[in-house]
C-alpha cells in the first residue's frame, strides 16, 4: 500500500484557538438573528459561509496588517489563519440549517401548529416521549408569540429537550468526524481531489515579509473581478431603499414559457447569475461543470418525455426535485457510495486490525488514530441506536436509517470536495428510500413519530451539514503544514461553541420578537411540513411502486456505465457526479452560473493556453471575493437600518 507522504508539521498555537473560540462565538449569536429576524442573505448557508469569509478578510487585511505595521511579533502566521478559519468553518453551519434554525422551532411547532383539523393531536402526540420535546403551553406559546411585557424566558422548560438533542447532535458529529478521517488519505493524498471551496482561503492566507498584504490582494485582476459584483449588488442594494432606482436584474424565470403540456411537466427552470459560481466553476475540470448543467437540462427533458409518455412516478415529499430524477439520484449515490469504499478497502483493512489491537499502523498524520477512529465509529453507531430506541424507534430501524444518511453524506461530502458546490442537498430522507423499496405499512408508527423529528433536524436538508467543512479543514491543514492532530480538539471546542451560543441566540430572538414574525420558512413552513407528511403515512400508507424501484436501478446502471466510459476513454465528457446531481434544489440555482463559468473557461482554453488560464485565476476567484464582500456589506447595512427581507444569494 502507497506510504503517506512525510512533512514537518506546525503547532497549533493556544492564541490561534482563543481567537477562533472568540470568532466562533460571534457566528452564533450572529447567524440565528440574521437568518430569523433579517431574513437577508442567509450568511450561513453553504460551505465557504459568507460571515467567515468576511471575519477572514477582516483578519487578514485589517488585524494581520496593522499588527505587521505596529507590533510585528503578534503577527498571526498562516498557520493561526488557518486553525481559525477552520474552527470557524466547521462551527458556521451549527447554528443554521446544521442544527439549531430547524432544531427549535420543530420542537415547538408540532403543538403550536396543532387543530381539530390536521388531527396530530389525536394521531401521535402520545408516542412522543415527553423529554423529547417542551410541552409547557407558556414556553410553546410564548415561542412563536412573543412573551408579554414582563415575563422572562422560560429557559427551564428547554433544558432536558436541548440536552437530549444536544447528545444525539454530538453523537452524529463524531459519526461524521470518524468517517471523514476514514477517507481522508485517499481523497487528500491519493487522489488528490482539487478541494475547490478551499483555494481562496489559501490565497488569502499565503504571506511575505517583505508586504502587509498577502500578493493575492495586491492583484489588479484580483480587484477587477472582485468589482463587477460588488458594483452591481450595491446598486441593486441601493435599489431596495431608492426603488426609483432601476435594478439590474440578476434572475429570470423561464417556466411560462413552457405552459402547454408536456414541456410544462419540467422542475423549475429560473436563470440565477451568481458570480461566486462562475468563480468556483473556473476552476472545476471542464468534464465536471459541464456534466454538471448538462445532466440539470438532461433531466428536465427526461420529465418532458415520461409526461408525453403518460408514465407517473409517485413524488417524494417536501422536495422540488421531479420524482424521477430524484430516484435515478438515489441509485447513482449508491453505486459512488460503493466505488468509494471499494477505494480505501484497504486502510479500512489496516484500520480494523488496528482497532483489533494489531501494532504498526502508520497513522501519525491522521486527525485521529485508527483505532480511534474505528471505535468512534461503532461507539456513535451504537450510541444513535440506544437514543433513538429509547425515544422509541424499532433497533432495526434505526441502524438502516443511519447507514442511509452516512451514504448520503458520504457522497454529498465528495460533491463539496471535488465538485466545489457551495450548498448540497438530496431529493430523499431515508423514509423516502424505505417508501421507495419495501412501502411504510409495516414500518411501526413509533419509528415513523421518531424519525420525523430526526429527519428534519439532521437528514432533510443538508446544505451546512458537518461532514464537507471537515474535510476542508483537512484539505487546508495538509497545505498550510499543521499537526492535524491538534487541530481536532479545537475544531471539537468550536462545535460546542457553536451549539450553546446558537442554541442561546435563537431562543432570545424567538421569544423576544415571536417567530411567527420571523422567517417564514424556519418558524412557519418547516415546523409544519413534517409533521403534515407524518399524518400521511400514518392514515394513508402506501405500498413500494415497482417503477419507483425501475428508476433506481436505472440510476445505479447508468452512473455504472458513465464511470466505465469515463476510465476506458479519455475523451469521454461525462461525470458521473454531474449525473448524481440531478436537478436537486441546488442545481435549480446554480445551473446557469455553472454554465458561464465552464463556457468562459472553455473558450479560454481553446483559444489561449494553460498559462492563461493561470493568469485568468485571480479574475475569478475575484468574483467570489465581490459578491461575498457585497453580501456582507449589505447584510451590515440592514441590521443598521432594521431591513428585512434584503437577499441576493442562494434560497
Amino acid at each position: 500500500m502507497q506510504q503517506p507522504e512525510r512533512q514537518t508539521c506546525l503547532p497549533v498555537r493556544a492564541r490561534a484557538v482563543a481567537i477562533g473560540v472568540l470568532c466562533v462565538t460571534a457566528i452564533g449569536l450572529i447567524v440565528p438573528y440574521s437568518d430569523l429576524k433579517l431574513q437577508g442573505t442567509w450568511i450561513a448557508a453553504c460551505h465557504l459561509p459568507i460571515v467567515v469569509f468576511v471575519i477572514q478578510l477582516g483578519l487578514v487585511l485589517a488585524v494581520n496588517s496593522g499588527l505587521r505595521l505596529l507590533l510585528p511579533g503578534l503577527v498571526l502566521r498562516p498557520a493561526d489563519l488557518a486553525v481559525i478559519y477552520a474552527m470557524m468553518l466547521v462551527g458556521s453551519g451549527i447554528p443554521s440549517f446544521g442544527l439549531t434554525e430547524y432544531l427549535l422551532p420543530t420542537l415547538v411547532g408540532m403543538r403550536y401548529f396543532a387543530t381539530p383539523e390536521n388531527k396530530w393531536d389525536s394521531t401521535f402526540f402520545s408516542l412522543v416521549p415527553d423529554w423529547l420535546a417542551p410541552s409547557d403551553g407558556r414556553a410553546v406559546t410564548g415561542f412563536f408569540e412573543g412573551l408579554h411585557p414582563g415575563e422572562s424566558i422560560p429557559w427551564s422548560a428547554w433544558v432536558t429537550p436541548l440536552l437530549a438533542w444536544t447528545g444525539l447532535a454530538l453523537v452524529l458529529f463524531l459519526l461524521m468526524g470518524c468517517l471523514s478521517a476514514v477517507f481522508r488519505r485517499q481523497w487528500v493524498e491519493r487522489e488528490h481531489l482539487i478541494f475547490p471551496l478551499v483555494q481562496l482561503p489559501l490565497d488569502m492566507l499565503a504571506q511575505d515579509d517583505a508586504h502587509r498584504v498577502p500578493a493575492f490582494f495586491r492583484s489588479p485582476l484580483m480587484w477587477t473581478g472582485a468589482a463587477i459584483p460588488l458594483l452591481i449588488h450595491s446598486w441593486n442594494g441601493l435599489h431596495s431603499y431608492f426603488p426609483s432606482l432601476p435594478a439590474i436584474p440578476l434572475s429570470q424565470g423561464l417556466n411560462h414559457l413552457l405552459s402547454g403540456r408536456p414541456w410544462n411537466q419540467t422542475g423549475p427552470l429560473i436563470i440565477w447569475c451568481h458570480f461566486s459560481i462562475i468563480g468556483f466553476s473556473y476552476l472545476l475540470s471542464s468534464e465536471l461543470s459541464f456534466s454538471l448543467w448538462f445532466f440539470f437540462g438532461f433531466f428536465n427533458l427526461l420529465s418532458v418525455a415520461l409526461a408525453a409518455l403518460g408514465v407517473e412516478v409517485p413524488p417524494i415529499p417536501n422536495y422540488p426535485t421531479r420524482p424521477e430524477a430524484a430516484l435515478q439520484m438515489l441509485g447513482a449515490f449508491f453505486v459512488i457510495f460503493g466505488y468509494m469504499v471499494y477505494l480505501v478497502r484497504g486502510q479500512i483493512g489496516e484500520m480494523l486490525a488496528a482497532a483489533a489491537g494489531g501494532g504498526g499502523a502508520d497513522d501519525a498524520s491522521e486527525p485521529m488514530s485508527y483505532r480511534a477512529t474505528i471505535w468512534g465509529l461503532a461507539v456513535s453507531c451504537a450510541l444513535f441506536i440506544a437514543w433513538t430506541s429509547h425515544a422509541g424507534m424499532a433497533g432495526w430501524f434505526s441502524l438502516c436509517s443511519l447507514v442511509l444518511y452516512a451514504v448520503t453524506a458520504l457522497v454529498l461530502t465528495r460533491l463539496v470536495s471535488e465538485g466545489g458546490l457551495l450548498f448540497i442537498q438530496a431529493p430523499f430522507r431515508p423514509t423516502d428510500i424505505f417508501q421507495t423499496f419495501t412501502g411504510l405499512r409495516w414500518v411501526p408508527v413509533r419509528s415513523l413519530v421518531v424519525a420525523t423529528f430526526t429527519e428534519r433536524v439532521f437528514m432533510f436538508d443538508l446544505r451546512t451539514f458537518l461532514m464537507p467543512s471537515l474535510m476542508d479543514s483537512y484539505k487546508l491543514a495538509r497545505e498550510t503544514r499543521l499537526d492535524l492532530r491538534r487541530l481536532m480538539p479545537a475544531l471539537a471546542v468550536a462545535i460546542l461553541v457553536a451549539v450553546a451560543t446558537s442554541y442561546i441566540s435563537a431562543l432570545l430572538t424567538c421569544y423576544n420578537n415571536g417567530a411567527v414574525t420571523l422567517s417564514s420558512w424556519f418558524c412557519l413552513s418547516s415546523p409544519q411540513q413534517p409533521f403534515a407528511t407524518l399524518v400521511s403515512w400514518i392514515d394513508a400508507p402506501k405500498a413500494a411502486n415497482p417503477i419507483s424501484i425501475v428508476f433506481v436501478l436505472i440510476g445505479a446502471a447508468v452512473t455504472v456505465l458513465l464511470s466505465l466510459a469515463r476510465v476506458r476513454f479519455v475523451w469521454w465528457p461525462f461525470h458521473p457526479l454531474g449525473y448524481a446531481m440531478g436537478p436537486s434544489w441546488p442545481m435549480i440555482q446554480l445551473w446557469f452560473s455553472i454554465l458561464v463559468g465552464w463556457l468562459m473557461k472553455t473558450i479560454l482554453m481553446r483559444y489561449g493556453s494553460g498559462q492563461s488560464y493561470r493568469r485568468a485565476r485571480p479574475v475569478f476567484l475575484g468574483l467570489v471575493v465581490g459578491e461575498f464582500s457585497a453580501a456582507g456589506i449589505w447584510v451590515v447595512v440592514s441590521a443598521i437600518t432594521g431591513t428585512r427581507g434584503h437577499r441576493f444569494f442562494l434560497t
